[in-house]
């Protein structure tokens, strides 16, 4: 928050590391407990918004961890993430982006978008 405004920073480079855990598949506290210690508060002050982890329970057995916050996805953007991670886990390739989040943003803030929404007003009012 800058003089009381929301801010977005983008930061060109972010560190991070997807955490590695093994434990014993018949062992349900273990993995109970990795998980608890898995899902802890963020730092809003510090990248990243969220975190991944990998539980290995054997060889080709594995529990994925995914945790992110709030301000970085909502609903519908959490089931596109999981869509798209169940189609990279079948094999396949995702068609390129038309449009990135930022073209609409940049969109937006257009003088005909602003027109519109005025015309939209005007008739409301």
């Amino acid at each position: 928050i800058v003089k009381a405004e929301a801010v977005q920073r983008i930061y060109p480079q972010v560190d991070f590391a997807i955490e590695h855990h093994q434990a014993d598949k018949e062992d349900a506290a273990q993995i109970e407990q990795i998980v608890r210690s898995f899902v802890h508060p963020f730092d809003l002050g510090k990248p990243p918004l969220l975190r991944a982890g990998v539980i290995e329970l054997e060889p080709n057995l594995h529990i994925l961890l995914f945790d992110m916050h709030h301000m970085v996805s909502d609903g519908v953007s959490m089931a596109i993430v999981i869509d798209e991670f169940s189609s990279f886990y079948a094999g396949e390739e995702l068609p390129p982006l038309r449009i990135q989040y930022k073209d609409y943003a940049v969109w937006q803030q257009s003088k005909a978008h602003r027109e519109r929404i005025g015309r939209q007003e005007a008739y409301w009012l």
